[in-house]
């Protein structure tokens, strides 16, 4: 089912965003670029902090408007913990337990790190509390469901279908809030608590789909351009606790696919050059923005000779 959003002669375009950490914050950087040039979205889908960046684009914020809360935000507003004597002795005595095959059943124990209530919270409020399905424009999240190994597609009602004619195994998650998908989508394994939803285990999109953009082509985008973070600017960064290590981990993982699968289904790719970043380094927020404007006005060019090849 094929999404019909064409204005007269306009091709309809696709923004794919990408998995990254606080990576993710370059995206803003790309937005505000297109924006600039008159090149606006008809649906947005993200990956981990591309879903994060890509709620608040769809739910109608400007790049300014997203700049001026990232420069605002510290990690003590996002991040709550597990880093409590309960809470580890629950997550050490579960593992012990299920290591011996013994009954554990009985033991609610966290699975991450970082529970994620309070980025839940934020995310409802930013969003105001939108359905996906109910935004400015069409939103898509890709979470990666753990027991299976599938890719969970959150997106409006009618364009879950879609996501079967790219051939990867889907499930489709419909009835959610747009902040519940993103925080799904984000949700790196061992850091943030995994999302239960509908009888299964949602972890980071990322692990199976990077940069979502053969969903966009399969719901009949004209032009994706897809925004990679894991192609450029690996430059070395220090790790030193449990969390940065498992993050670095992951962006190891994303880095390595980026590598392999290029984007799927982007027709145009920018990749801004950032390196590595812990979860922690909301120091480097400008210059992580900056860097993504830097790679959108290099591949404007590009962009607009695919616009021009479309007819626009």
């Amino acid at each position: 089912m094929a999404l019909r959003l064409r204005t007269g002669s306009r091709p309809r375009i696709g923004l794919a965003l990408g998995a990254g950490g606080l990576r993710g914050l370059a995206h803003i950087g790309v937005i505000g670029v297109l924006e600039e040039a008159g090149i606006h979205a008809d649906v947005v889908a993200g990956t981990s902090a591309g879903a994060i960046v890509g709620a608040l684009y769809a739910c109608g914020w400007s790049a300014a408007a997203m700049r001026r809360l990232a420069k605002q935000l510290r990690p003590r507003d996002i991040f709550d913990s597990n880093l409590r004597p309960l809470p580890l002795l629950k997550m050490a005595a579960k593992a012990g337990l299920d290591a011996l095959h013994l009954p554990s059943g009985c033991l609610r124990a966290p699975m991450g790190v970082v529970p994620g209530r309070r980025l839940l919270r934020q995310l409802t409020r930013w969003t105001e509390g939108r359905q996906v399905g109910d935004t400015a424009r069409p939103y898509i999240a890709v979470a990666t469901v753990v027991e299976t190994g599938e890719r969970a597609v959150f997106a409006p009602p009618e364009l879950t279908d879609d996501a079967a004619a790219t051939g990867m195994p889907s499930v489709a998650c419909r009835g959610a809030s747009v902040a519940l998908a993103a925080r799904a989508s984000s949700a790196i394994p061992g850091v943030f608590e995994p999302v239960p939803w509908q009888g299964r285990t949602l972890v980071d999109g990322g692990l199976v789909d990077n940069v979502p953009g053969d969903l966009l082509k399969a719901m009949g985008m004209d032009l994706v351009i897809g925004v990679a973070l894991g192609l450029r600017g690996n430059e070395p960064e220090r790790v030193d606790n449990v969390v940065e290590v498992v993050d670095q981990a992951v962006a190891i993982m994303i880095n390595a696919m980026s590598r392999r699968d290029a984007v799927r289904g982007a027709d145009v790719v920018v990749a801004p050059a950032v390196p590595g970043l812990s979860l922690t380094r909301f120091d480097a927020v400008q210059a992580t923005i900056a860097a993504g404007e830097a790679a959108a006005r290099e591949a404007l060019p590009a962009i607009r000779a695919a616009l021009e090849e479309l007819g626009a």
